[in-house]
C-alpha cells in the first residue's frame, strides 16, 4: 500500500463525511482540504486527514489533487483536420461545409491516426474516459466505426470509451431509420444522436426519435440550439417530448446555446421543464466562444468583418446550477473545421470554463464539471471522485491553492496511476503528418 500524503483536494470530490468536515468560511475561496490517500494496486482504499494513514508514504506537499478527468462530448473522427479544412471565416456554416468536404480523404489509416493521436493527447494530460460524437451517415459509419472499435480495443484499460451515432433526426425517423439505427447500435452505438433544428415537424419527429431509440434500450445524446437565434427552443421542445414520451432512457443536451439569448420568463419555463425531464446538460465553452456571434461578411481569411462578438454562446450556467440540472463541460472539436485549437486537454476546458462563464460563485462546486458529473453521465463508477474503491488515477498539480491552480494553467502536472506515477508524454504534432 501506498500513502500519498499531504493532499490538497477538492472538497466537492472527497467522501461525504469527510467533506462535511470541511465546511467554513474560507473553502468560499480555497474550497479543497488537505487529506492523506491510501492506495492498493489500482484502487483508493482510505482518504483521512494528514498522517492518520500508516504505509509508505509520498509527501504531496500540499499540492492540488483531482481525480482523472473525464470528457463527455468529443468528435475523434474530425479531429485534428484544421490544416487541410479549415473554416476561414470560422462560422458554424462555413465549418459544416468544409467538414463535409474533408470526409472525402477519409480512410482507416487517415482516421487511425488522427483518432490514435487525440486518445495519446488525453492520456498525457489525465484524462481516464471519453464519449465521442461519431459521423453515423451511410456514407462513412462502417468506416468510422471499424476505426473506434479498433481504438476502443486498443485504449481499454486507460481509456474508456463510448460512441455517439451522430446523423441528421430524418436519418432516424425516415421508414429506413429503425434498420439504420439498429446497424448503428451493433457495430458500437451507445448513444443516438441528432442535430435537431425547429420546424413543424419537430414534435413528431422527436416522439418517433424516442420510440426507436426506447424499443433499442438505448439512451440519445443531441446536438441542440447551437446557434444565437432567440426563437430557437429545440431544447425546450425535447424536455416536453421526454415528459410526453415519458422517455425512459438519459437524455443529454449539449451547447443549448440560443437559450440564453431568450427572454427571462421563458428561459425560466424552459429550465424547469428541462430539470422535470431529467435532462442532462453537457456546455462546450470553448467551442461556442469560438463560433458563436461571428459577424463575418465574405469566405476569407482577411476578409471584413462587421464587428466584435458581442456574447459568449454558452448556456446559462449559473441558472442551471441554481435550480439543481445536472451541467458538465467537454472539449468537443479539438482542430478541425468548428474549432481551430484545443488539445484534449480537460484541465483546459475546466479553466477556461470558469473564466468564460464568470463562475467564482460557484468554485466549490465547478471541479465536478470535468470529474464526477460526466463520470455519472457515463456510468462509470470507477471514476470521478478521491474516495475508497475508485480507481487511483490522479493528476497532480504544482499549485497549493485554487487561484494558484487557475492562475497558472500551463504548469507541467504529475500523473499517478496506482502506487506510481506517470510521466505525461504529449504527443508531437509531427505523428499527425
Amino acid at each position: 500500500m501506498t500513502i500519498y500524503g499531504n493532499a490538497k483536494v477538492p472538497v466537492c470530490l472527497l467522501p461525504e463525511a469527510f467533506a462535511a468536515a470541511c465546511e467554513g468560511e474560507k473553502l468560499h475561496f480555497d474550497p479543497a482540504a488537505r487529506c492523506d490517500i491510501a492506495v492498493s494496486g489500482d484502487f483508493i482504499t482510505a482518504v483521512a486527514p494528514p498522517d492518520q494513514l500508516e504505509g509508505a508514504r509520498i509527501d504531496l506537499e500540499g499540492r492540488m489533487v483531482f481525480p482523472a478527468f473525464v470528457d463527455v462530448h468529443t468528435h475523434i473522427d474530425k479531429t485534428c483536420a484544421w490544416n487541410r479544412a479549415p473554416s476561414f471565416s470560422c462560422n458554424f456554416e462555413e465549418a459544416g461545409q468544409r467538414f463535409q468536404s474533408d470526409k472525402a480523404v477519409w480512410n482507416e489509416e487517415d482516421l487511425y491516426r488522427r483518432g490514435h493521436f487525440s486518445l495519446k493527447s488525453a492520456w498525457a494530460h489525465g484524462t481516464a474516459a471519453m464519449r465521442t460524437h461519431l459521423d453515423g451517415s451511410e456514407q462513412v459509419s462502417d468506416l468510422v466505426f471499424s476505426v473506434y472499435n479498433r481504438l476502443k480495443a486498443e485504449w481499454a484499460g486507460r481509456i474508456t470509451l463510448q460512441a455517439v451515432a451522430l446523423t441528421g433526426i430524418d436519418f432516424f425517423t425516415a421508414p429506413e431509420g429503425r434498420g439504420r439505427a439498429e446497424k448503428l447500435v451493433d457495430m458500437g452505438a451507445d448513444f443516438l444522436g441528432v442535430m435537431p433544428q425547429m420546424n413543424p415537424h419537430l414534435d413528431r419527429d422527436l416522439d418517433r426519435l424516442m420510440a426507436l431509440a426506447s424499443d433499442l434500450g438505448v439512451g440519445l445524446d443531441l446536438h441542440v440550439d447551437e446557434n444565437n437565434d432567440p426563437s430557437s427552443e429545440c431544447l425546450r421542445r425535447i424536455a416536453q417530448a421526454v415528459l410526453r414520451n415519458e422517455f425512459p432512457h438519459p437524455v443529454f443536451c449539449g451547447h443549448c446555446s440560443s437559450l440564453a439569448l431568450q427572454e427571462p420568463a421563458r428561459q425560466s419555463e424552459t429550465l424547469n421543464l428541462v430539470k422535470s425531464a431529467g435532462i442532462k446538460i453537457v456546455s462546450l465553452p470553448m467551442c461556442n466562444l469560438f463560433l458563436q456571434d461571428r459577424k463575418v461578411q465574405e469566405s476569407s481569411i482577411h476578409g471584413p468583418t462587421t464587428g466584435t462578438p458581442l456574447w459568449r454562446g454558452i448556456t446559462l450556467f449559473h441558472e442551471m446550477l441554481d435550480l439543481g440540472i445536472p451541467v458538465a463541460c467537454a472539449s468537443d472539436n479539438v482542430r478541425d473545421s468548428y474549432f481551430a485549437y484545443g488539445d484534449y486537454d480537460m484541465f483546459e476546458v475546466y479553466v477556461q470554463s470558469i473564466r468564460i462563464g464568470q463562475l467564482e460563485p460557484y468554485l466549490e462546486r465547478t471541479p465536478q464539471l470535468v470529474t464526477a458529473t460526466p463520470a455519472a453521465y457515463m456510468g462509470l463508477r470507477d471514476y470521478g471522485t478521491i474516495e475508497p474503491r475508485k480507481k487511483a488515477e490522479l493528476v497532480v498539480f504544482p499549485a497549493r491553492s485554487f487561484n494558484e491552480l487557475l492562475s497558472r494553467p500551463y504548469a507541467p502536472r504529475q500523473l499517478i496511476s496506482g502506487e506510481s506515477f506517470r510521466q505525461p508524454e504529449i504527443p508531437d504534432f509531427s505523428e499527425l503528418d
